[in-house]
């Protein structure tokens, strides 16, 4: 992996300082890429019983910096806190079930902390951004203008 770096770091030295051959022709710029699909645990109402579901809001391939907020999503429970779970895979779907053999891993959690009081079936806004791929910030909010945030260090993940 070190000889893949720094041989990738060799290349992009020589795009970015050759000189093109003709003027018509110039280096292309690297572009920045999410390499994994990042999203929160949420509730899909089926028939049966409800169903937890991955709903990616960064997905994979996204170029960044990213800043993206989600249709808004039901939560689990009620009370005056919330757990919201924020998780990491490679899957490039925008809602898939929980434990579907995703390589999905959790990266972190906030408590959203509600005064008004959760109900089941609340609604829930929430925005994922990252700037370098060393973070990813997370927001969340409701339709009272409640909110929290909370911002995971992603370096280490999928190793």
């Amino acid at each position: 992996p070190e000889y893949a770096i720094v041989n990738g770091a060799a290349i992009y030295s020589n795009l970015i300082g050759a000189t093109p051959v003709q003027e018509s022709i110039s280096p292309s710029p690297v572009q920045d890429f999410l390499p994994f699909s990042y999203g929160v645990r949420c509730l899909r109402a089926s028939q049966a019983q409800e169903e937890f579901v991955i709903q990616n809001i960064l997905l994979k391939g996204t170029k960044y910096p990213a800043n993206i907020e989600s249709d808004k999503f039901k939560i689990s429970g009620c009370g005056n806190s919330v757990v919201i779970e924020v998780y990491e895979s490679e899957c490039g779907e925008d809602i898939y079930p929980c434990n579907a053999g995703k390589n999905e891993k959790s990266i972190g959690n906030i408590i959203f902390q509600m005064p008004s009081g959760a109900k089941p079936n609340d609604k829930v806004y929430c925005t994922l951004s990252t700037n370098d791929m060393s973070e990813i910030q997370v927001k969340a909010r409701n339709d009272k203008g409640e909110k929290v945030e909370a911002v995971f260090t992603i370096s280490s993940m999928h190793k």
